[in-house]
């Protein structure tokens, strides 16, 4: 049965082995034994494949089988890595022959990433007038991409990458570095020199910030704080209050710790109406419902 594969355009062509082969090829580039990662790799795809698969589950099935092996080599990471990167800047950053042509995609689309950030408010609108774009669109380095492991890419993309409003993915890893680093740096005296600084120590690894700050930083909603620690007081309208700082700290990804020991106990009386306490668990499962209803998306 011939295969077809439906592109991103609605367009259909052939399903084209020799090209998957060479993706594979070079997601192994390095690696012991090439030859044979790219046969067991492909040969076990062919049997995933049906006519009318879209390019985007294509590249997830070629994902996959390669996770699928991590368990016999952990080497299989690294092409499932790289594989995942290769989707990741196509469609953020248009196709590419080589890592030269990469690099000059990550310098060439960074101001226009910026601008479209800054008009969908999606990041700080100081951005555009505090740095100087193209000297951080020069200090971008896609080859620090290879220090991350397949479940470091999929975290990147899928929990801190910032998504145009149309669902669209705006950021590359070292767009998202960079990004971080120019919201850890709006208040210095010289900001464009301070995230290149940033960007530096974190695209290398040699330095990350907490959860909230590299879901926060830069954007419109820059809640840098990572960790709270709250004590829910005996009082029907510090129980309200409490319930409301839950939400705010949850929708900016803040984690909290919330003490609700000074709630009187099950049964103990309330003067106020002449009935008794629900006690603690109630209101536990109060907090409970709205983590779970709060996310980083909410309105």
């Amino acid at each position: 049965m011939s295969i077809t594969v439906v592109k991103r355009d609605g367009t259909r062509e052939p399903y084209d082995a020799n090209k998957i082969n060479l993706a594979i090829e070079r997601a192994a580039e390095g690696l012991d034994d090439q030859v044979a990662w790219v046969t067991q790799i492909a040969s076990e795809l062919e049997l995933t494949l049906f006519d009318g698969i879209t390019t985007q589950q294509l590249d997830e099935a070629v994902i996959q089988v390669a996770l699928q092996n991590v368990k016999d080599d952990p080497a299989f990471d690294t092409v499932a890595a790289r594989l995942l990167l290769k989707t990741i800047y196509k469609r953020v950053l248009g196709d590419y022959e080589n890592d030269d042509e990469l690099r000059e995609l990550h310098r060439a689309h960074f101001r226009e990433y910026i601008h479209r950030g800054v008009d969908e408010l999606l990041l700080d609108s100081r951005f555009p007038e505090l740095f100087d774009l193209d000297a951080l669109a020069e200090a971008l380095d896609p080859s620090h991409d290879g220090l991350l492991k397949y479940i470091g890419v999929v975290t990147l993309n899928n929990r801190y990458g910032i998504k145009a409003r149309n669902g669209q993915p705006l950021e590359t890893p070292q767009y998202f570095w960079m990004r971080v680093a120019m919201g850890l740096s709006l208040n210095e005296a010289d900001p464009t020199r301070w995230a290149i600084e940033f960007y530096t120590k974190m695209s290398a690894l040699e330095y990350l910030a907490a959860g909230s700050t590299l879901v926060n930083a830069g954007t419109s909603y820059p809640q840098l704080s990572n960790c709270f620690v709250m004590e829910m007081q005996d009082d029907i309208e510090h129980i309200a209050k409490s319930v409301r700082d839950v939400m705010w700290l949850t929708k900016g990804t803040g984690g909290i710790g919330l003490a609700v020991t000074k709630l009187r106990a099950q049964g103990s009386p309330i003067r106020s109406n002449n009935t008794t306490s629900t006690g603690p668990i109630p209101f536990m499962h109060t907090i409970d419902s709205v983590l779970r209803a709060v996310s980083r998306g909410a309105n």
